[in-house]
Formats: structure tokens, C-alpha cells, sequence
């Protein structure tokens, strides 16, 4: 009887234990990519309060959550099914034990229960260090997920609508990069200069210049070591971060691009999705009208593409590209110096452009070159702008 009913039984509940282990494996694997999503996107979440929010509840503590259920289940079915088939086992020889008779027979079937006893202690007893680092490894999940979720309900301190900027001014501001024992590796400035509402300004300078570490500092990645940022002639304090990155729309060089498009506020316009899509001849990379085909298919400069819809599609004030055009082909690089940027400019916004296309210098309202850290020359006249900055280039 034992075996007819417990064998089936056992199976059955190992089938379904089999079934929700693929379900917590699948489910491991979306939060290990989420927490991979969150490590390399930092930048974009931290210059988006609303997307930051969306990714922490649909993404991560969605994903926890499921997780944690599907892993207690697992757990719990593993254990019962494993103590039910030793209990299945024992019942099985000690119904054929306890048929004879005598002291012998008492003997042999208290060893038998003995021995097996010794198997499932020993597993129990054994699996206590897995389980202790298991539910380490959980409660610092559970602790990230806790500190985003915190982070994730920030909002500006004094929102700034986006009719009501005109400019961002830069004054004397530095940034050092220090060793473990404050040495400085490498500062940056003092550099002063402002972004206008309907203007485009060019930043030049060779590797190491200091460009790309001037983009982190100015769209509030990085705090400045010394110097002042004003907004509309307000000084941003440390504390009004997030009102600073509010502003910007940043695809820098090393942009992360998430694989799905995450929501664009009042903006998040399939019909405008769409006619982005068909410029930028990436049709074919939208599936189910929500999620990116898959990231590996694409070649970088399709990937710099998509970046580029996601900071049309947020349309803020200021907009800042790290060298967008270097992996596009000569149709794409002279769509975006001679349409997209006009197109922005136009809609009266600030646009912050790290280039090297000497070709193209004329799409600038102003050029800046950086040269060790500090502006080594600024042009804004139509005819000094091409010929001043592209002997300053060729020179770098």
C-alpha cells in the first residue's frame, strides 16, 4: 500500500518542485540582467527621476518579489518531498522487518531506522552553511533593492519646467579624480562657460582633455570640487542634484541602452516612436510595441540610434551628445549635424555636442576647446569658428 500510494505521490510533487526550479532559474536570470541593467545605466536612471522610479517597480522589486515566492516554494517542496521519500523508504523496510518475530528482530529494525535517519541528518546538517550564505546573499539583495526604492522616490527639489529655462552657467568650476591616499590624478579646470536656450555649443580637445569628465560635472554626475552652477541666475546647492540632472538629456559615450523602451512621461507617443523609428531607418527594431529586438544584433552606431530616440522622445531642456557621430555612417553623421541639430536648436533648446567632425563645425553657435584640463580657446564668429578651431584641432 505504501508503494502504491507514495510512489505516485512522491512523483508527482517532484514534477511540480522540477517545474517551479526552471520558473525560479528564469526568474533569477531577468533579476541578475535588471541588477546588470542597474550597474550599467546608473547615468541615465540618475538623470531620470520618473524612468528610475518605473525600473525599481517594474523591474527590480517586481522581479524580487516573484523571486522570493518561487524560491519558498521551491524550498519547501524540496524538503517535504524529501523527507516524504525517506519516510516512504523507512515504512517500506520496516513493514517487511516487522513481520518476524524475537529480540534479533527488534535489533535489525532499530538499525535499520538508525541508518536511515544518519542519511537525511547528515544532508540537513550539511546544507546548514548553504543555507546561512544563501540567505546572506538575500537580505543584501533585499538591501539594494530597499536603498533603490528609497532613491527611487526622490524627486527634484525645485522642478524647473522646461518653458521657464534659459540658461546654465558654469563659473570657475574644478573637479579632481584622487588615489586612495588623495592624490590627485588629474583635475579639470577652473572652466567657465554657459549653455543658452536655443543655441549649440561644440567641446573640442584631444584624449584626455578632460571632455567627458566636464559632461558628468555639468549634467550634476559629478558634484564640482569648487566653482558655482547657476540655472536661470539661481545657484544649484549640493542638496538640488537632482533638479540640476532633471535638465539634461545625455547620450554619453559609454550610454547604456536598455531593452525595453522605459516611459517618457507626457511624451511616450507610439504614433511619435514610430515616425523616429522610420527616420533613423530602425523600424524593424521595435517588437510588441513595447521592448528592443535584442541588443547583440545591433551594430553600436543602430545602437547610438536608439539612444538617440529615447532623448528626443524625454525632449529636455538641454541636450548633451559625446561624440554621437562617431560611429554613424557619412548619411547618418550629416543628418545629425545638419537636421537634428538645427531641429533642436529650433525648438529653443541648449545642446552641449563633444565632436571631432571638422566637416561640421558649422553647425556650432559657439566652439570650445579643451586642452589639459582648462579652455585653451573659444570661437563664436561664423568665419574665425571653422578656421581657428580646426587648426586648434589638427594641432591636438
Amino acid at each position: 500500500l505504501a508503494i502504491l500510494v507514495g510512489v505516485p505521490v512522491y512523483l508527482a510533487v517532484q514534477r511540480k518542485a522540477n517545474d517551479i526550479s526552471q520558473l525560479t532559474f528564469s526568474i533569477t536570470k531577468r533579476l541578475f540582467s535588471s541588477l546588470s541593467d542597474f550597474a550599467h545605466g546608473l547615468k541615465e536612471l540618475k538623470l531620470h527621476s520618473g524612468r528610475r522610479a518605473y525600473f525599481f517597480e517594474n523591474r527590480l522589486k517586481a522581479t524580487y518579489s516573484s523571486l522570493r515566492i518561487a524560491s519558498r516554494q521551491r524550498t519547501a517542496l524540496w524538503t517535504w518531498n524529501s523527507q516524504f521519500g525517506y519516510s516512504l523508504c523507512i515504512a517500506v523496510v520496516a513493514a517487511l522487518m516487522f513481520n518476524r518475530s524475537g529480540v534479533d528482530g527488534v535489533a535489525a529494525r532499530s538499525a535499520v531506522v538508525v541508518l536511515f535517519l544518519l542519511t537525511p541528518l547528515e544532508g540537513l546538517l550539511g546544507s546548514m552553511s548553504a543555507v546561512a550564505e544563501g540567505n546572506a546573499a538575500f537580505h543584501r539583495i533585499r538591501g539594494l533593492i530597499q536603498t533603490l526604492g528609497a532613491e527611487s522616490q526622490r524627486r527634484p527639489a525645485i522642478p524647473i519646467a522646461k518653458a521657464a529655462f534659459v540658461e546654465i552657467r558654469y563659473t570657475d568650476v574644478t573637479y579632481s579624480y584622487r588615489m586612495a591616499n588623495g592624490d590627485s590624478t588629474f583635475t579639470l579646470g577652473p572652466i567657465s562657460l554657459s549653455l543658452h536656450s536655443g543655441t549649440v555649443t561644440f567641446l573640442v580637445g584631444g584624449n584626455g582633455s578632460g571632455k567627458s569628465t566636464f559632461l558628468k560635472l555639468a549634467t550634476g554626475l559629478y558634484w564640482p570640487r569648487s566653482g558655482l552652477i547657476e540655472v536661470n541666475g539661481r545657484e544649484v546647492k549640493r542638496n538640488e542634484l537632482e533638479t540640476l540632472r532633471e535638465l539634461f538629456g545625455a547620450i554619453y559615450d559609454d550610454y547604456h541602452l536598455f531593452d525595453e523602451i522605459l516611459p517618457h512621461g507626457e511624451n511616450d507617443a507610439s504614433t511619435e516612436v514610430q515616425q523616429l523609428l522610420d527616420q533613423f531607418k530602425l523600424d524593424r527594431a521595435l517588437a510588441n510595441g513595447a521592448a528592443w529586438v535584442a541588443l547583440h544584433a545591433l551594430s553600436r552606431g543602430q545602437r547610438k540610434r536608439l539612444a538617440m530616440i529615447n532623448a528626443l522622445l524625454d525632449d529636455r531642456p538641454v541636450f548633451v551628445f559625446d561624440e554621437w557621430a562617431a560611429d554613424q555612417d557619412p548619411y547618418f553623421k550629416a543628418l545629425f549635424y545638419r537636421d537634428i541639430l538645427p531641429r533642436i536648436r529650433g525648438r529653443r533648446k541648449a545642446v552641449l555636442v563633444v565632436t571631432h567632425d571638422e566637416a561640421f563645425f558649422e553647425a556650432a553657435d559657439e566652439i570650445i576647446v579643451l586642452g589639459d584640463g582648462v579652455v585653451t580657446s573659444r570661437s563664436t564668429s561664423a568665419h574665425s569658428r571653422c578656421s581657428s578651431a580646426s587648426s586648434l584641432l589638427g594641432s591636438l
